[in-house]
């Protein structure tokens, strides 16, 4: 299971490793020659519904455009399907009991170690990253992104993993960790990795994350104390970064999907007031 969640991680779209399919054909496999064994399957009622729901959203699409005939695009019918089959693997877990939720967190240290090597890379020589790495991960396999961003005038080179946003329950674990555990050091260096790993993504979505799991669980640290004062300077605190942050995602200048955004929020304020009037 950790070397299925390691590719999940580092090649979602099967195109460095090619071994997806593979590994979860082998994990299924596996699972239910023992099964045939041992004739026992212990099993989730909401995993069943779960897997079954989303199973069905494919095969009703397809179903519907066979029906009004414009099915034009199998291969990526098919696909989608393929891709949903891997929550089968849910049935592996519940009978094994796997722990995923820890594989997920000691696997996922590789995206940060990826994320930090690429960026020094960048630094260094700039030249290689554009001629060999940026062709390979963003154009070859498409497993990560680039671009550059503009925060508060600073230009940013942001590096995106496209699994870079399940980094969010790694992060929520050593936040904790460095809250409630004993190894203050450990679990601080690696909840700051995390974060600026998130931060590096570039994406609003993965910023806010981080700050929300950070807020949440600060907050519930400082709640539990009798003095308050800490928490109110660290809500006037929180609550005005988080304006700023809002303020610069929205309606900076110089970022192109950011001139976008601000114009559908402007786009939605028409349609109301057109919604209104009528």
């Amino acid at each position: 299971m950790y070397a299925l969640v390691f590719v999940l991680l580092v090649d979602p779209a099967d195109m460095i490793f090619h071994m997806k399919l593979p590994l979860f054909a082998l994990i299924l496999f596996l699972w239910l020659l023992d099964k045939g064994i041992s004739g026992t399957i212990k099993y989730r009622q909401d995993s069943v519904f779960f897997v079954a729901s989303y199973i069905l959203i494919p095969v009703i699409g397809i179903l519907i455009a066979l029906i009004q005939q414009n099915f034009d695009n199998s291969a990526f019918a098919l696909g989608f399907i393929k891709s949903v089959m891997i929550l089968v693997s849910l049935f592996v877990l519940d009978d094994y009991e796997i722990p995923i939720d820890k594989i997920l967190v000691n696997t996922s240290i590789v995206l940060p170690v990826l994320t930090f090597l690429v960026y020094i890379s960048f630094l260094v020589n700039p030249d290689y990253f554009n001629e060999v790495i940026f062709v390979y991960f963003s154009e070859e396999t498409g497993s990560a992104s680039f671009s550059l961003r503009n925060y508060y005038g600073f230009d940013l080179a942001m590096f995106f993993f496209k699994s870079s946003p399940l980094l969010v329950f790694p992060l929520g674990y050593y936040t904790y960790k460095f809250l409630t555990g004993s190894r203050k050091v450990k679990y601080l260096f690696l909840l700051l990795l995390f974060l600026f790993t998130m931060f590096l993504s570039g994406t609003r979505a993965n910023m806010l994350s981080a700050v929300l799991i950070l807020i949440t669980l600060v907050f519930e640290s400082l709640m539990s104390r009798k003095n308050k004062l800490p928490l109110f300077i660290a809500s006037s605190t929180i609550v005005y970064l988080i304006g700023l942050f809002i303020y610069n995602a929205s309606f900076a200048d110089k970022d192109i999907s950011q001139q976008i955004k601000s114009e559908h929020i402007t786009s939605y304020a028409d349609l109301f007031c057109n919604i209104l009037v009528f």
